[in-house]
């Protein structure tokens, strides 16, 4: 026997140290868990980027429609729903993956509110905890009718 387990292994970690053969597997290995962080960071917040940005002009359309609805002053059940249905139009239900979509608006004198939200899953960062974006948007139409001078000039010359 040549010494105790404690020198042999000694010996063994000592040869193993000096060794610099793998190096650069053991670097990349390294390096795969932030190299995943970013990529997975870049990828989901540029997907909620994209939602919350189609939920904001989907939110802005549907409170158009339902102010253009709205012709004698009063906001009703059929001009919340024609708000409803574009609303719906321009965001359907799944768009990138998205769910627990909300919307809703009422009004308020001649202008009509809305606010819109929903929950978009992660693709890559839930490795890290991050599962979801909670994304919501507000939305304003309003009436606004300037001071207009119409004429009407006949030339018959």
């Amino acid at each position: 026997m040549r010494g105790t387990i404690f020198s042999r292994l000694r010996a063994t970690t000592s040869k193993l140290l000096r060794d610099q053969r793998g190096n650069a597997m053991m670097l990349t290995a390294a390096a795969i868990v932030p190299v995943i962080g970013i990529v997975g960071s870049a990828i989901d917040i540029g997907r909620a980027y994209m939602t919350q940005l189609r939920l904001q002009q989907a939110c802005d359309a549907g409170v158009l429609a339902g102010r253009r609805a709205m012709a004698a002053g009063l906001y009703d059940d059929a001009d919340k729903a024609e708000a409803n249905k574009m609303f719906s139009f321009n965001f359907p239900n799944g768009i990138y993956g998205s769910r627990s979509i909300a919307f809703a608006s009422q009004s308020e004198k001649s202008d009509v509110n809305g606010t819109a939200s929903a929950v978009l899953p992660t693709a890559l960062m839930y490795i890290f905890g991050k599962s979801q974006f909670n994304l919501s948007v507000a939305c304003t139409a309003k009436l606004e009718i300037s001071n207009v001078d119409v004429m009407m000039v006949l030339d018959v010359t």
